[in-house]
């Protein structure tokens, strides 16, 4: 129902949508399949635009005095491995859910577990960074909210309560398994690198999402539903120790990397239910402002490792994200079911340095319920496909004021202040601006996505 079910819904999905509808629903066992794919003809995709000539970096490195460059040194543009493309490769997405609810023969008590988990890959994620350094890699762009999915098993335990037929408080957990690893290198060559020695160890550690809902059951079929949600996300932390023989000394490297991340979250939505006609509609308050990018905002400045006063590092908005839905019950065995949802960009124009590639996002929801009996045993089938439409967006780097370094501008990525080691004179090709910014000079994103669900259930 546009990612309802807030106030109103009798499913699984009430252990991470709103924990409190979980005393107003019946037992049960539900197993579930899940899909998002990117196959359309006008699927979710990233086109960087042409270069334009002058902005190449060029292969000067070895003629230069080293103090003279900034503490990252660029690839010459002709020597960067992986050229620029269309992102639009992205890949489908599949989990399974298994999910059971029980009252334990407690009148307004439900206890509820449910455990996610994609396929075929127990943990499948990407990193990426989203300025410059991204040359290194893929030197492409990428979806930063909504498409590249992190896929982790999750599990989910839940707890609620009625007290009253028309009050019910829960709360659940989602808790994702992150990791930590620590390598250590040994590289007895410096010219072969292919002989190193590689040590690693690591750990797993939970990442917790509480959540705690109220659900309300007033007269005549109003409706309601209260829902907080914390801020959640995995951390990944990375420690590579790096000793090289020829020149005797250890390298030690600490990365802190985040994946899955989601804001803190207040929802509020009033359903009312009249006869065969069930309606919501909500809204819901993102805290995007708090957001950590997969590198966790690592924004050191190139140019100057401890901090620039007078640069701006990215701010994220909070946003405001609407839903509405509606289900008709046919019979009392059929239901049909449809929704929609908008889900505002909380990324500001990246006209600069950075790219948080996003836009405003559009959902579009249609769904049926079976409920038919089997050995006196009541099952439910539960069927639903969404559409999913990211609008339109031009993103111009070469605009007035996007070519300077101050306030989150390009960077120059070959200072205009390096020297000729022969000649200790500045170079020529260093002056103006040089960069192998993925994002440069611009790019344009837009597509459509769907996904499906298919959920079999039997209550007792």
């Amino acid at each position: 129902m546009g990612r309802g079910g807030r106030a109103v819904g009798d499913g699984p999905g009430n252990l991470q949508v709103n924990p409190a509808l979980m005393s107003f629903s019946p037992e049960g066992l539900w197993l579930s399949l899940s899909s998002a794919w990117n196959s359309l003809a006008n699927g979710l995709h990233i086109e960087q635009s042409d270069r334009p000539g002058g902005y190449d970096v060029p292969d000067i490195f070895e003629r230069t005095d080293p103090e003279g460059w900034n503490s990252q040194q660029p690839l010459a543009t002709a020597s960067v491995s992986d050229k620029r493309g269309k992102t639009d490769d992205l890949p489908a997405v599949v989990l399974v859910h298994l999910a059971a609810v029980g009252s334990f023969g407690i009148d307004g008590l439900r206890l509820g577990l449910a455990v996610s988990a994609p396929m075929p890959s127990v943990i499948d994620f990407k990193v990426w960074y989203n300025d410059e350094r991204e040359q290194y890699f893929t030197n492409r762009l990428h979806f930063e909210r909504f498409g590249e999915f992190d896929q982790v098993v999750s599990i989910t335990p839940g707890i609620s309560y009625a007290p009253w037929e028309w009050l019910s408080i829960g709360v659940s957990a989602k808790v994702d398994l992150g990791m930590a690893i620590d390598v250590g290198m040994f590289v007895s060559d410096v010219e072969d690198l292919e002989e190193a020695s590689i040590v690693p160890a690591g750990k797993v550690s939970p990442a917790i999402r509480p959540t705690v809902g109220i659900a309300l059951r007033a007269p005549f079929g109003l409706r309601g539903g209260l829902i907080y949600k914390h801020e959640s996300f995995m951390k990944v932390d990375m420690d590579v120790d790096v000793q090289i023989s020829n020149l005797g000394r250890v390298f030690r490297q600490k990365h802190e990397l985040v994946l899955g991340y989601e804001p803190s979250e207040l929802a509020l939505a009033v359903g009312y239910e009249w006869g065969p006609l069930v309606v919501e509609i909500g809204g819901a308050w993102e805290m995007w402002s708090s957001y950590r990018d997969r590198h966790g905002n690592d924004w050191i400045h190139p140019s100057d490792p401890e901090g620039l006063e007078d640069w701006t590092d990215p701010s994220f908005d909070d946003i405001f994200t609407v839903h509405a839905g509606a289900e008709w019950r046919l019979s009392s065995l059929v239901a049909l079911r449809a929704g929609y949802g908008y889900f505002p960009s909380p990324f500001p124009p990246q006209t600069g340095r950075y790219n948080y590639v996003d836009n405003d996002l559009s959902l579009y929801s249609l769904g049926a319920g079976f409920n038919f009996e089997v050995f006196d045993k009541r099952f439910r089938v539960d069927a639903a496909g969404q559409f999913w439409h990211m609008r339109t967006l031009s993103v111009n780097k070469q605009a007035p004021g996007s070519l300077s370094e101050p306030e989150g501008g390009i960077i120059d990525e070959v200072p205009d202040g390096v020297m000729d080691s022969s000649t200790g004179e500045p170079l020529a090709q260093a002056e103006g601006l040089q960069t192998n910014n993925p994002g440069f000079p611009g790019y344009k994103l837009a597509g459509m996505m769907l996904s499906a669900m298919v959920t079999v259930g039997m209550e007792f």
